[in-house]
């Protein structure tokens, strides 16, 4: 959590994945943004809000260049976005072609439902609760709590799940829990 990752660019949009993401995803996300030098946009059409971004990629494949084209549709209007290429919808972070776009469009801040709180390094990790000594009697206290609520809510589930209506109304309630925020807040109080 102390370590951080320098930017390679001077950007505000590279900063923001810098603060959200885990080193490991944070360097898979500046391999984007070294990609996007390899990449032009080559026509754009635009219907009121809507905007088609056709992106030209370069790249060399068994030593001999070649271009593809990237179809980049963006919405102004609510900021949605999406790439012919997938790489979003597959392995869930931005491509180069995002990014290209975002620089076109002069966006300085990425919306929040394209950094994804499973990427975030303020999500509370379930490994950190797992007994990692079996020999031993004495449990840490977080341990013997996590122990306790997988407990009871395993009681919980059980009941909840004779019902549609129990179900549907656990997970209201569940939902109006959010864990992320918690986290975070948790996490900025330990630094």
């Amino acid at each position: 959590m102390s370590k951080v990752i320098p930017c390679g660019f001077q950007s505000l949009l590279e900063r923001q994945f810098q603060n959200e993401y885990t080193h490991a995803k944070f360097q898979e996300i500046q391999m984007e943004f070294r990609g996007k030098m390899n990449c032009v946009v080559d026509k754009v059409f635009v219907e009121g809000h809507a905007c088609r971004y056709d992106v030209v990629e370069e790249a060399i494949h068994n030593g001999k260049p070649y271009h593809k084209i990237y179809i980049v549709g963006f919405n102004r209007a609510n900021m949605n976005i999406n790439c012919s290429c997938l790489l979003f919808e597959f392995w869930g972070i931005v491509c180069r072609h995002l990014l290209l776009l975002f620089a076109q469009e002069k966006v300085t801040k990425a919306p929040n439902k394209y950094i994804l709180s499973r990427w975030s390094k303020y999500m509370c990790r379930k490994h950190a609760y797992i007994r990692a000594s079996y020999g031993s009697k004495v449990k840490e206290p977080h341990i013997e709590r996590y122990d306790g609520l997988c407990k009871r809510f395993y009681e919980i589930a059980e009941y909840a799940c004779e019902s549609e209506n129990t179900t549907e109304l656990l997970h209201q309630h569940l939902n109006a829990y959010d864990c992320t925020k918690t986290c975070k807040e948790t996490s900025s109080r330990k630094n």
